[in-house]
């Protein structure tokens, strides 16, 4: 009888430990995806940034091509009111084209100044698009290397899922159908672990004292035994161990 609820206690252990690698590969594979779109939004982010970087830089360029068409205007404009100057009749008439003059060269200079710096800024933005876009060709390289290992792995993973779910529907069919309700009882109860290892009368999982009749009855191993605590099936961890 002892060894018959030993055996019992070993699969059913088994089993556990298979059903908890199981959950561990389902839940690394449930975030595959999640991790391989994330690597994605890194790359999706810094291509953005180009784009902005981009659409700034034909902004500039396009103010200092108007600024530079509004500086040939004026220096048009200035060289006919220097024509006009030779056909003026009145000293109040010159006084005032020479201040349009004075104002639209006032004028000029300062566009031209606005258009130096607009360069300046275009230069400056070519310069930090050529660092994105080397930083997107890394980053582009990195996030595939990375997303390959990721699939890599969770094939890897996929396969070994396949073998442990074979290895658990092998242990289930060989057990006894009251066997296999009572393990499906207590894993629900015990919130997917089914089964328990008991430490000097104390369950390791709930960590309450097992009550001693009942302890020295576990240690017997004359029968299966639930934990009157949290429900899950439990046994002598040292005793299993010995054997």
């Amino acid at each position: 009888m002892t060894s018959s609820i030993r055996d019992q206690l070993d699969t059913l252990s088994a089993l556990q430990r298979i059903e908890l690698e199981m959950a561990h590969h389902e839940k690394s594979l449930a975030d595959v995806q999640a991790r391989i779109d994330a690597l994605t939004d890194e790359v999706q982010t810094l291509q953005m940034q180009v784009a902005e970087n981009r659409e700034n830089m034909e902004g500039l360029k396009k103010r200092y091509r108007e600024s530079e068409a509004e500086v040939k205007v004026i220096e048009s404009r200035v060289s006919q009111r220097n024509d006009q100057l030779r056909s003026v009749k009145t000293n109040k008439e010159y006084q005032s084209m020479l201040k349009e003059i004075e104002d639209l060269q006032s004028k000029r200079s300062t566009l031209e100044d606005q258009t130096l710096a607009v360069l300046d800024e275009i230069e400056k933005s070519e310069a930090q698009i050529g660092i994105l876009n080397r930083d997107l060709i890394e980053l582009t390289r990195e996030t595939e290397e990375r997303q390959a290992e990721i699939r890599k792995t969770a094939e890897v993973e996929r396969q070994e899922l396949v073998q442990l779910t074979q290895e658990r529907d092998a242990i289930m069919t060989a057990l006894p159908l009251s066997l296999q309700k009572l393990y499906a009882k207590a894993k629900k109860q015990g919130r997917g672990i089914g089964v328990a290892a008991v430490i000097d009368a104390v369950c390791q999982v709930c960590r309450m004292n097992i009550p001693p009749q009942m302890y020295n009855e576990l240690m017997r191993l004359n029968d299966l035994r639930t934990c009157p605590n949290c429900q899950r099936i439990i046994y002598p961890k040292a005793l299993m161990e010995d054997d």
